[in-house]
């Protein structure tokens, strides 16, 4: 049997384990991608119990060289530490600086079963490969680095990705992060960026302060409630149908001529558009947005007719008003300056 290359040293430390692992109600499916994938019986109440309750039962047995990392479908996967260490021998060679303080971290995510991990603020200009072997990371910090090119690992359990602040033009988001919820990626010199269609989890996209001109919503996005686009270079943008969830869209500070929305979206609340200086109309569908509460149209050329005909909209399906931020010269015009 092999694990990440490794052979177990002995015929013993074969047998001892798979006696430690028929004891703890487990049954190894597969010894695949350097690990052994196996699944929990009945006894465990959750993977995540199953996962800690083995992790603990190896480390009293001596193993201490191996991580448990479960996932969301069930399988529990037991990983040799070896090639890590390896692995992270070599980044730190290569990266330099403080890419020590970063491996220290990641043992300790990979050894612990930590579902955090942070390499925040370490000047980090690549990331080791042995982070796709931390499969229990609910959550990755990432921000304030120099980071330029970076294909984030394949981690399926990841739920939060913070990629804030560093140097990327370019970044690879993996269509596997099925239960991602959370990215943040602003203040990264971006000019292209993919959203892969799986991502049908994702609740919030924070995507401001970057050199986009373009960016394509899918449309299997259905759970997405706050798209954040402000202070980019966007110059039109489609919101599809299907973002029935969504609650913020803030787009201001961008390039915009064209903005469609073709459908009602039934929870829109906030929607900014301001300092768009060449964007001249509102969707027509705007005035059936019936939760809408807060626009934005300063620094637009979008004309005052445009504007009353959504608060016309608003009074007519007697909701509570509608808030449109006026232009700073219309306020001092209606005040007498």
């Amino acid at each position: 049997m092999k694990i990440y290359n490794r052979t177990i040293d002995s015929s013993n430390d074969l047998e001892g384990l798979n006696h430690l692992l028929e004891e703890s109600q487990f049954s190894v499916k597969a010894i695949a991608e350097g690990a052994i994938h196996m699944v929990a019986t009945s006894f465990y109440p959750s993977t995540q119990e199953a996962a800690s309750t083995l992790q603990t039962r190896l480390e009293r047995a001596g193993y201490t060289e191996f991580s448990v990392q479960f996932s969301s479908d069930g399988v529990i996967s037991l990983v040799d530490g070896r090639a890590l260490e390896e692995e992270l021998n070599s980044w730190v060679a290569s990266e330099g600086g403080r890419a020590d303080e970063a491996a220290q971290r990641i043992r300790d995510a990979f050894y612990t079963g930590s579902r955090e991990l942070s390499l925040m603020f370490l000047d980090l200009r690549t990331l080791p490969s042995s982070l796709k072997m931390l499969q229990n990371l609910t959550t990755l910090y990432l921000g304030n680095n120099h980071l330029e090119i970076l294909e984030v690992p394949d981690l399926r359990n990841l739920q939060e990705l913070w990629i804030e602040q560093n140097h990327l033009t370019s970044c690879v988001i993996p269509g596997t992060l099925a239960e991602l919820r959370t990215l943040i990626m602003f203040a990264n010199p971006l000019e292209t960026l993919s959203l892969p269609d799986t991502l049908t989890n994702l609740r919030g996209i924070f995507l401001s302060g970057t050199e986009l001109h373009a960016l394509s919503i899918p449309d299997t996005l259905v759970n997405l409630e706050e798209l954040l686009l402000f202070n980019n270079h966007l110059n039109e943008l489609s919101i599809p149908a299907t973002l029935i969830k969504l609650r913020i869209l803030s787009v201001s500070g961008n390039n915009l001529t064209v903005l469609s929305i073709t459908s009602p979206l039934p929870n829109l609340r906030e929607l900014n558009l301001e300092r768009n200086l060449q964007l001249d109309t509102l969707p027509p569908i705007l005035d059936q947005c019936i939760e809408l509460r807060e626009l934005d149209v300063n620094d637009t050329a979008i004309p005052l007719a445009e504007r009353d005909r959504i608060l016309t909209a608003c009074h007519l399906a007697r909701r509570e008003a509608l808030l449109i931020k006026e232009p700073e010269d219309k306020k001092r015009r209606a005040a007498g300056g």
